[in-house]
């Protein structure tokens, strides 16, 4: 356990100057939905790493994998005994969906491209609120 922390802790201070700079920059709401998403894969990177090192416990590879599973997929996905890889319906797909729907709509030309997107964009963010509560 004492390692897990000690991992863990050196983890997010290795990644927190990367992390700062990506969102200090961000100075609208889509910048900072891709600054959550890009830290968000940081992460993942990461939590692989854990999970293929021998060094790391069985026990903490199954929490580290618990933990990113409840990220990337929805709750029916993490009841069904899948691989992460198969999730598509957990919060940072839905970020990532509503980032694409925002940016769609505001390139959007003409009155039906607009609609089009708002009709993309309306659920994504309905579930990405769900996924927050």
């Amino acid at each position: 356990m004492k390692y897990t922390a000690t991992f863990l802790a050196v983890l997010l201070l290795i990644g927190c100057t990367g992390t700062k700079a990506v969102y200090n920059q961000a100075s609208t709401p889509v910048q900072y939905a891709k600054a959550v998403l890009l830290h968000h894969n940081a992460l993942g990177a990461e939590a692989v790493s854990m999970i293929n090192d021998p060094a790391v416990s069985a026990v903490t590879k199954d929490k580290v994998r618990a933990a990113y599973r409840a990220a990337v997929c929805s709750p029916e996905e993490v009841q069904v005994k899948t691989p992460t890889a198969d999730c598509d319906a957990g919060p940072a797909y839905v970020l990532d969906g509503a980032i694409i729907a925002f940016d769609v709509a505001g390139n959007a030309q003409t009155e039906a491209e607009v609609t089009a997107a708002a009709n993309a964009f309306i659920p994504l963010v309905t579930a990405l609120i769900r996924a927050i509560n």
